[in-house]
């Protein structure tokens, strides 16, 4: 005569099933990729604007007291040279006479929008008589 033992409970670790486990990396690598994109858009929108100046070359030495201000900023960035605001084209470009003085100048060009730290650079000219 053989004894039979009553059915044991199934412990909690035995009742994990594959398709759950791949549920929850399934979740996890959606919730990855989620905030990726999160922070890859508050990194884009917060980075300073593109701005590249291609006149006057820094160090410029001349005798006008006339220079063309001339580059490219990120479109929707707004472009001021010592402190006056610039025209800016709707692919970026901006293009402005300067009026020097004698001597050492600083050329100040500043791109900003609205929640990105500004991009600024400097341009030197010196204008002799």
């Amino acid at each position: 005569m053989s004894q039979t033992l009553p059915p044991q409970p199934l412990k909690r670790t035995e009742l994990v099933a594959p398709h759950r486990i791949l549920r929850w990396v399934f979740i996890g690598f959606i919730l990855f990729v989620v905030a990726g994109l999160v922070i890859w858009e508050v990194v884009r929108v917060t980075a300073p604007p593109e701005l590249a100046v291609i006149s006057p070359a820094d160090n410029l030495l001349t005798s006008s007291h006339r220079v063309t201000l001339e580059g490219k900023a990120a479109p929707g960035a707004s472009v001021t040279a010592n402190g006056a605001t610039l025209p800016i084209s709707l692919n970026g470009r901006f293009k402005e006479d300067l009026d020097l003085r004698t001597g050492a100048n600083v050329i100040t060009i500043i791109a900003s929008k609205k929640f990105a730290k500004p991009n600024t650079i400097y341009r030197r000219v010196v204008v002799s008589e």
